[in-house]
């Protein structure tokens, strides 16, 4: 189970944070509207991941132990506490997964519709704070080499990790890949 749920994890972490490296190392280098847009879904989505883990573990141990006679009303009251805590954490991880399913989608309509194109979120003022934002209007003489690389680096990773996976679930399920 320890891999079955960590494994999900880091391929989802991987092409969040390819994307934000993207957004993150393109000119004004910093943190902006958009690579704030993918930090806030890689981390409702660990939230979410978070809740149905942990609603799974309880789940499983509620079960385990309801066959037992509850000899003690303590053991019953904190069975009935469990259970209700995975179905509480269970249900609010499917509502905040909803929720997140529009922000992403939301993220991707104000991108884009060219929302995020402005001096606000152009000049990285989230990450360099007011007084050191700027904004690059000309780009005639911009070296670009660390931000092609971040673009090479993120695609890599995310490929790399993406065809990994992939990969490690064919050797799970003992299917042949086609």
């Amino acid at each position: 189970m320890f891999v079955a749920s960590l494994l999900p994890l880091a391929l989802q972490w991987a092409t969040t944070g390819a994307a934000v490296l993207v957004v993150y190392f393109t000119p004004a280098v910093g943190l902006g509207c958009r690579s704030l847009g993918y930090i806030i879904y890689g981390a409702l989505a660990t939230m979410v991941w978070a809740m149905l883990v942990t609603s799974s573990i309880i789940s499983h141990y509620t079960y385990s132990y309801s066959g037992r006679s509850s000899w003690s009303p303590f053991f019953s009251i904190s069975m009935r506490l469990a259970k209700a805590l995975s179905t509480l954490l269970r249900w609010g991880g499917k509502f905040l997964a909803i929720v997140n399913a529009i922000w992403v989608v939301t993220a991707g309509m104000l991108q884009f519709a060219g929302i995020y194109d402005n001096c606000y979120c152009n000049s990285s003022v989230l990450g360099r704070g007011v007084q050191h934002a700027y904004d690059i209007v000309v780009t005639d003489d911009l070296g670009l080499g660390l931000t092609k690389a971040a673009w090479w680096g993120a695609l890599a990773l995310a490929c790399f990790t993406s065809l990994g996976f992939i990969f490690l679930m064919s050797l799970l399920t003992d299917l042949v890949p086609m």
